[in-house]
């Protein structure tokens, strides 16, 4: 739809204050290589981010996804290298904020530095986070069921903060080399 719109520099989409037809999915690519882009804001009326959707938007540095958002896609974010901070899923929020997390969705984000990841989110794909080289903390609700291989592979300087203990992870399914060799906190109650 809007792939490789190169002059585009601020979206908002799924506004809950807009009065038309709510967008409610943002599909496959549909504003991948759009390199000057600089904010995104996703309203409370989306529910799914597509596949590769904002691939390659190299400028893009914050990410809040709308407390609606269940689904983000495989690559949907990969390769935005100016991406510092994200928060997948409000931690607070009651409803049903993201459920799942695709593969390699923030993979080759060089510079995140920040991520939150919601309390209802279950399921981190395969390489979500891998080659982000500048993320030094990561913090893994007691939602989450299911990580997937190399989730953070090439993360080198990368602390995991889980939420659950050692022993309540035990029924817990980890992907190969998921932490990448990297220290694991069990049973944080940190902020």
């Amino acid at each position: 739809a809007f792939s490789n719109c190169n002059g585009l520099k601020s979206v908002i989409i799924g506004s809950a204050d807009y009065a038309g037809t709510p967008v409610t999915t943002i599909g496959q690519a549909a504003f991948s290589n759009c390199t000057k882009l600089e904010s995104l804001i996703i309203g409370n009326n989306v529910a799914s981010v597509g596949v590769a959707a904002f691939v390659g938007c190299s400028a893009l540095e914050n990410l809040i996804l709308g407390d609606n958002v269940t689904s983000v896609g495989a690559n949907a974010f990969s390769n935005c290298n100016g991406l510092k901070s994200v928060i997948i899923g409000s931690a607070d929020y009651a409803g049903t904020p993201v459920t799942t997390i695709g593969q390699a969705a923030f993979s080759n984000c060089a510079k995140l530095e920040s991520l939150i990841i919601g309390n209802n989110v279950a399921s981190i794909g395969n390489g979500t986070f891998s080659d982000c080289a500048s993320l030094s903390s990561i913090i893994i609700p007691k939602s989450v069921t299911s990580v997937g291989n190399d989730m953070l592979y090439n993360c080198s300087t990368v602390t995991i903060y889980m939420r659950r203990t050692e022993e309540e992870s035990a029924e817990m399914s980890f992907g190969d080399n998921w932490n990448n060799g990297q220290p694991v906190v069990w049973g944080y109650t940190g902020e």
